[in-house]
């Protein structure tokens, strides 16, 4: 796992943004296999930083806005609490929360594609509150 450099324009698009969120979760997973946390957590850390400036830039995203700020100020805490003194639940839940806004960002996608094509059957599952449940498991920690 080399040291990425972030493309803000990267995650200016929702798929862009969710996209680098799996594969810093596939990172932390990487990580907790190894034993080797720190260019995980410091990718990790500059991505959500990043997210923060970029939503922050945003005026068209809404309530999704917000929570994205917080789950930023979330992870950021958490990263620099940690410092060198790695704990395994720790990262294990920021991969967990990368996954579940990277699985709702790529659901809202998916939603608005199905509902602009006229399938009424599509049900929003309710990405914000997967968010919530791993903002609560980062906080636990």
């Amino acid at each position: 796992m080399a040291n990425r450099d972030i493309d803000l324009s990267g995650l200016a698009s929702t798929c862009g943004m969710a996209g680098e969120l799996a594969k810093a979760a596939a990172d932390l997973a990487v990580a907790l296999e190894s034993g080797i946390f720190t260019e995980a957590l410091d990718y990790n850390l500059r991505l959500w930083q990043a997210i923060r400036t970029v939503v922050n830039q945003d005026t068209g995203l809404g309530p999704v806005r917000e929570e994205l700020t917080r789950a930023a100020a979330r992870v950021t805490a958490t990263t620099l609490a940690m410092g060198r003194a790695f704990s395994t639940d720790a990262v294990i839940a920021l991969a967990r929360l990368n996954l579940e806004v990277a699985q709702g960002l790529f659901s809202a996608v998916i939603g608005t594609v199905l509902k602009e094509g006229g399938h009424s059957d599509f049900n929003d599952t309710g990405f914000w509150p997967a968010v919530e449940r791993g903002l609560r498991d980062l906080v636990s920690r």
